[in-house]
């Protein structure tokens, strides 16, 4: 199966956890996941910067590099062949079928945009290069520098970034609450990833130092991070769900059964780690990049049925939501002053004391039996009228539903989409606490990476 193949179920929605410090507040909406009731959650995001460090951002941004201008609007050279968080915990049977999330959402906060027309640049800047190399690990030769591509405002801050790799496909970088470069952990960009990018991704990314592996276990630990140790083991669950459904599709040599045997049982014990709320977070660099790998080599084998390889195709969109939410949002950033610790609201202490109570959490291996919810196993039924209707406002018309790729968060709200367009560009949106509308959307039109 080609690995930029969309999932033929339809879209696939991003919603991710926001970035820590203040990423804590989820949005309250029951569903029953993973084996697990939650109500939905995600985070609303983070404060921007103070206007002085702003100044002082966008300074340092103008100085760093005069980028080389090109047309905003840039025509595909190649295009890529369509495939296939307050939270209360309340008790729901574990087989009652997830509805569409229907988030609540107070004051949602989308990225900061400077006034004033964008301009393209090619080649990765050295926001971006440094961002890639000093936080995610990803070392200079696994990037296609000459195929990445830049949005900047007229102050010269990145607003958001296509990185390609070279070993294929991509991952989209949004500007989070206007700094860029990032200036903590709770500025880093929100990342897209699509279904080669995040292979390639795990593939070239160097594993976590200790410094870095204890800033994410922090952010998962303690009675404040319940509701975010919850969701990470949502999406632990999840994957052992699509694994475990395409072992039982057949079609699989012996080999492939025991790969995907031994990334059960990695995620079994990551799993069973989070259920023990005093134990240190799983490393998910570690976790996501051995699953990567069955992934990758499911993906190129030719014996599965259609089925299979949709479900194949959604199980990466799965761990798109894997890194961008567990993963390359948790990290520290080099020489950023340590964030001042805000006490929880009330909502907050609510929600994470009703996530809280759910652990430990329910037997792994009854869990991953379970089917997915419909958001996540069918999330072109789930939102694809929403989809359909956010593509329009924005001028979008003539799209292949068969095209759109969706990724969808541990609370089951979409998260982000990617689209083929008629022109032979793609457009990768991310969306703001499961809300799909132009006006909590940040979004991009870009060539479509080419897959190897």
């Amino acid at each position: 199966m080609s690995i930029n193949s969309v999932n033929r179920s339809g879209n696939s929605n991003i919603n991710t956890d926001n970035n820590i410090a203040k990423n804590n507040t989820d949005v309250a909406k029951n569903t029953n996941v993973a084996g697990i009731s939650i109500k939905k959650a995600e985070a609303a995001g983070t404060s921007p910067l103070n206007s002085r460090r702003a100044q002082e951002t966008l300074q340092k941004a103008n100085s760093a590099f005069t980028p080389t201008t090109t047309s905003s609007s840039i025509k595909a050279t190649k295009a890529a062949t369509p495939s296939s968080r307050p939270v209360a915990v309340q008790p729901s049977a574990p087989n009652k079928t997830n509805a569409a999330p229907a988030p609540v959402v107070s004051n949602p906060t989308r990225a900061t945009v400077a006034a004033g027309p964008l301009r393209t640049t090619l080649g990765t800047n050295p926001q971006v290069r440094g961002l890639l190399q000093n936080v995610f690990n990803v070392p200079t030769n696994a990037i296609n520098s000459a195929a990445t591509r830049s949005k900047l405002n007229q102050a010269g801050q990145t607003q958001n970034s296509t990185v390609n790799f070279a070993q294929g496909g991509s991952v989209t970088l949004f500007n989070n609450n206007g700094s860029f470069p990032p200036s903590s952990t709770a500025t880093l960009p929100r990342n897209v990833f699509d279904q080669q990018g995040i292979l390639s991704f795990y593939k070239s990314a160097g594993p976590l130092s200790p410094t870095q592996l204890k800033a994410v276990q922090s952010a998962f630990a303690g009675p404040n991070n319940a509701s975010s140790r919850l969701n990470y083991a949502v999406n632990i669950a999840n994957l052992g769900k699509n694994l475990t459904s395409i072992k039982n599709g057949g079609n699989l040599d012996d080999a492939s059964r025991q790969q995907i045997d031994q990334a059960i049982g990695s995620l079994r014990t990551a799993y069973n780690t989070l259920s023990n709320v005093n134990a240190p977070a799983p490393d998910p660099r570690a976790l996501y990049s051995k699953v990567a790998n069955v992934y990758s080599n499911l993906s190129t084998n030719g014996a599965l049925s259609d089925d299979q390889q949709r479900q194949v195709s959604n199980g990466l969109n799965i761990l798109s939501i894997s890194a961008s939410n567990y993963d390359t949002n948790r990290l520290p950033v080099p020489g950023a002053k340590p964030a001042a610790t805000a006490a929880p609201t009330a909502a907050q202490q609510a929600a994470n004391a009703a996530a809280a109570a759910r652990f430990p959490l329910q037997n792994f291996d009854v869990v991953r039996k379970q089917p997915l919810s419909n958001a996540q196993g069918n999330p072109a039924q789930v939102f694809g009228s929403q989809v359909n209707n956010f593509l329009q406002s924005i001028g979008v018309n003539g799209v292949d539903p068969n095209t759109i790729s969706y990724q969808v968060n541990s609370a089951d709200q979409l998260q982000a989409i990617q689209v083929q367009l008629q022109d032979g560009r793609r457009l990768t949106s991310l969306f703001s606490m499961g809300m799909i509308d132009k006006n909590s959307a940040q979004f991009v039109r870009q060539p479509t990476p080419q897959y190897f």
